[in-house]
């Protein structure tokens, strides 16, 4: 029982960052920051560049044995699970005493990993968030002050600065921003997410986000790789293999999005 229920929260809470778990927590109150620069005439289209700016806490196995560490803990855990719940299905069924008394030595071994994930993460220190994601709150915020700057200004289209929030806690600022900017007088609006501009080696356009399972929009991407090929860069389409950025929350909620990011997956131990 208590395995499906692991199996359950992991499913909706990480990989499809339902509100699932929410009634378990305090609430806390946040802001998405938003900068907006005006079209010069009447607004007919919209471009959002976002980055968030909350950070996450430390994650222990990141720091102490890098990408391999991390990498070989998760999957420990997710067979542990698979064995655990195999295991748990045995001992239900009438089967000879050894059998029994093998499945139950095999749940006891399996917790160790399981429980050894348990400390993945230091809850008493939130990391600086330099790359993670202060890099794409900087480069969407400089996207506006250039424009500032040189005295830019379109004639009708309206440019969008968001830092958004809680990202790490499960894409909430994303969320509520979609919810409420959504359909916005009837403007057509492109939403370019910024994340982790740090190892450029891995910089890529993001067409498929949360686990893949999202499909971005098609044409916010390929204006996206244009620019990258019009700049010099011919960045290479890529996916969000496991976890999730602003962008598809974004997406979901109707709302035309695109992911840019330079992301070690491993990840790389900074």
């Amino acid at each position: 029982m208590l395995t499906s229920l692991a199996i359950i929260f992991t499913f909706f809470e990480f990989l499809l960052y339902k509100k699932f778990l929410d009634p378990f927590f305090p609430k806390r109150e946040t802001y998405n920051v938003v900068c907006t620069r005006k079209a010069a005439g009447e607004t007919k289209r919209r471009i959002v560049f976002s980055g968030h700016i909350d950070s996450a806490y430390e994650w222990y196995f990141t720091h102490l044995g890098g990408g391999k560490l991390l990498t070989t803990m998760i999957a420990l855990a997710f067979g542990a699970i698979a064995i655990t719940l195999a295991a748990s299905i045995v001992s239900f069924f009438d089967v000879p005493n050894g059998v029994r008394v093998t499945a139950i030595v095999v749940l006891f071994v399996c917790l160790i990993p399981i429980l050894m994930c348990s400390k993945f993460v230091n809850w008493k220190l939130c990391v600086p968030g330099a790359n993670d994601n202060l890099t794409g709150v900087f480069a969407s915020m400089s996207v506006l002050r250039y424009m500032a700057a040189n005295d830019i200004r379109f004639e009708n289209t309206e440019v969008v600065c968001v830092s958004m929030a809680c990202e790490e806690a499960g894409l909430r600022g994303a969320k509520e921003y979609v919810k409420k900017h959504c359909g916005e007088d009837d403007v057509e609006t492109v939403f370019v997410g910024t994340d982790t501009l740090r190892d450029f080696d891995d910089m890529g356009v993001y067409n498929k986000d949360m686990t893949g399972t999202v499909k971005l929009d098609k044409q916010a991407a390929a204006m996206v790789k244009h620019a990258s090929d019009i700049a010099g860069y011919n960045l290479p389409y890529s996916s969000v293999f496991f976890g999730s950025s602003d962008a598809a929350a974004i997406q979901q909620g109707g709302m035309k999005a695109v992911a840019l990011a330079a992301m070690d997956p491993t990840p790389a131990r900074y």
